[in-house]
């Protein structure tokens, strides 16, 4: 675990995020580089991508994604993103179109029913040279993240500025990565994921995995995601070919205020945020 930022090192990482708040993603998602064999069936569900100009099946998904994910999921749990004002609602909804729009998400449905029983929102980013990598690790970037927020206020939503820069958090470390990797175009990086309850003792999770790692050699992508809870992180070591932990930060450091209560601190049961990369072979 690395040590907390010093307060120089935190008030420059500071002023290197506040000009990129509001930003979002810089990179589009480049769903044509997925494989088509990345969709897959198993044990009578199937996962097919969500097409970008499908309307109807994007939003039977957002509503499926609002009624599980944002009020299931940790983060967006403990920011209470579900039911929030106005500004939150609107960036759920930006959130969630960046990866349907692009076409790099995929639906799980039952094959008989027919019935929506999971989704999966993917990023594809391709490595961009003109991209300035931020040198910041984790827990230096959220804690940066949460300054930048509370000088928002009260024009904009902490959790708005916060979640925006979370997700450059994200693309930041998928460039860093791919610095160190120049023969490989891009990266997958599995955003969000849910599934119904009904499903959950399927194995839904561990056939995605285990066919994005078939599907992954010779296609010039590497593996990212994150993990929340501690017991996810042996099943990503064990499903990956490679995985290694490249980031983390702890709940307990996370500074980000919301109503003058630290959200996310009472998440420090789980301990960290941990993000993964698994690099396959050529």
């Amino acid at each position: 675990m690395p040590p907390p930022p010093s307060p120089s090192s935190l008030s420059l990482a500071v002023s290197l995020l506040r000009p990129r708040a509001g930003r979002f993603l810089p990179g589009a998602s480049n769903a044509d580089w997925l494989p088509k064999g990345f969709t897959f069936e198993h044990r009578g569900v199937a996962a097919d991508f969500i097409g970008a100009d499908d309307s109807p099946a994007k939003e039977e998904v957002r509503a499926y994604f609002r009624r599980h994910f944002y009020r299931e999921a940790p983060i967006p749990l403990a920011l209470g993103m579900d039911g929030g004002p106005p500004q939150v609602q609107e960036f759920i909804r930006k959130e969630m179109d960046y990866f349907l729009d692009a076409g790099s998400s995929l639906q799980f449905r039952r094959r008989e029913e027919g019935d929506l029983v999971g989704v999966g929102l993917f990023g594809v980013w391709a490595s961009d040279p003109e991209y300035r990598v931020l040198d910041i690790e984790a827990g230096e970037w959220h804690k940066a993240a949460a300054v930048v927020a509370k000088e928002m206020e009260p024009d904009i939503d902490p959790r708005v500025t916060w979640r925006d820069l979370q997700y450059q958090h994200l693309y930041n470390l998928a460039q860093k990565v791919l610095r160190r990797h120049p023969d490989r175009r891009g990266m997958v990086w599995a955003s969000q994921l849910t599934f119904h309850k009904k499903v959950r003792e399927l194995g839904l999770s561990e056939a995605l995995i285990s066919n994005s790692v078939k599907q992954s050699p010779g296609s010039g992508l590497i593996l990212g995601g994150q993990s929340n809870f501690p017991q996810f992180d042996k099943f990503l070591i064990k499903h990956y070919n490679n995985a290694h932990l490249e980031e983390e930060c702890r709940y307990a450091d996370e500074d980000l205020e919301v109503d003058g209560v630290k959200v996310l601190q009472k998440l420090s049961k789980l301990d960290s945020m941990r993000f993964f990369v698994d690099v396959p072979k050529s």
